[in-house]
C-alpha cells in the first residue's frame, strides 16, 4: 500500500501532473486536428523522458564515470571547489551553511587532508547577493571539525569553475605546491579538469578526486522508473548543463 500511494503521489505532484495535463492537451489537439498538436506531443515526450530516472541516471553516469577515486593519492595540497552556500541561516558556531554538494565535497577534502597531512584550499566566493560566501563558511566548518587553521587556505574571489582553477593554480605557485588533488562532485569533475588543464603549468600535476556521486550507473527498472520525478528532472538539468559547458568550453 505504501508504494502504491507513493506511485500515485508522484503523478499528482510536478512534474507528473504537468505531464498528465500536457498529455490530455495533446490528445485534445489530435482529436480536434488542431494546429500545434505535434509540438504539444514533442513537449510532452521531452518533459516525460527528462523527468524519468533511467534518463537521469544515463546522463549523470556518463559524466561521473570519467574519473575515479585513486587509492593512492599524492598531493602537496587538497583543492576543494565550492558547491554553493546559503547565507543568513543558523549554524552550530556561526551563520551561513554550505549546500549539500558543497558539504559533501568539503567532507571528502577534510578526510583526504587528514590522511595526507597536507594543506587544504577551499575555493568559492559569494556568487549571488542572497548566497553565502562559500570559502569563508567552509573554513569555519573545517576549523570547528578539528582542522588546524594554518592548514586551511581560502579563495574567496572565485565565482565560477574557471576562476576556481585560475586562483588555485596561482595560490599553488605562490606556495610552491606542485601536486594538486582536486575535490569536487563527480558530475562536475570533467568540467573542472577541463578548466585546470587550460590554466595549469606543465610542471604541475593535477589529480582528480571525485565525490558526491549521484548515480551508481546501475539502472534498476521498476514501476517508479516510468513515473516523472522532480529529482530525476533536477539530475537531468544538472547533467545537461555540464555537457553543454564541456562542449562550449565556456567559463561557467
Amino acid at each position: 500500500m505504501m508504494y502504491i500511494l507513493k506511485f500515485i503521489l508522484l503523478w499528482l505532484l510536478p512534474p507528473g501532473c504537468i505531464v498528465l495535463l500536457l498529455a490530455a492537451l495533446t490528445f485534445y489537439l489530435f482529436k480536434r486536428k488542431a494546429a500545434g498538436k505535434f509540438a504539444a506531443a514533442l513537449i510532452t515526450l521531452l518533459l516525460y523522458f527528462a523527468s524519468s530516472m533511467p534518463t537521469a541516471q544515463l546522463l549523470t553516469h556518463g559524466l561521473e564515470s570519467r574519473y575515479t577515486q585513486q587509492s593512492a593519492v599524492k598531493a602537496d595540497v587538497i583543492a576543494v571547489l565550492g558547491g554553493g552556500a546559503v547565507s543568513g541561516v543558523p549554524d552550530i558556531d556561526g551563520e551561513g551553511a554550505l549546500a549539500a554538494a558543497g558539504m559533501n565535497r568539503l567532507a571528502t577534502g577534510m578526510r583526504l587532508q587528514r590522511m595526507l597531512g597536507v594543506p587544504l584550499i577551499v575555493s568559492g566566493g559569494q556568487v549571488f547577493k542572497d548566497s553565502g560566501g562559500e570559502a569563508e563558511i567552509a573554513k569555519r566548518v573545517l576549523i570547528s571539525m578539528g582542522v588546524k587553521e594554518n592548514m586551511v587556505y581560502t579563495d574567496t574571489k572565485a565565482l565560477n569553475t574557471r576562476q576556481n582553477a585560475q586562483n588555485i593554480i596561482a595560490a599553488s605557485k605562490e606556495n610552491g605546491w606542485k601536486r594538486i588533488a582536486v575535490v569536487t562532485s563527480a558530475l562536475h569533475m570533467p568540467r573542472a579538469m577541463q578548466n585546470f588543464a587550460a590554466v595549469k603549468d606543465t610542471d604541475m600535476e593535477v589529480t582528480a578526486y571525485p565525490c558526491d556521486y549521484l548515480s551508481s550507473g546501475k539502472i534498476v527498472i521498476s514501476p517508479f522508473s516510468f513515473v516523472p520525478q522532480a529529482y530525476a528532472l533536477d539530475l537531468t538539468a544538472m547533467a545537461l548543463k555540464e555537457y553543454l559547458a564541456l562542449a562550449a568550453g565556456n567559463f561557467l
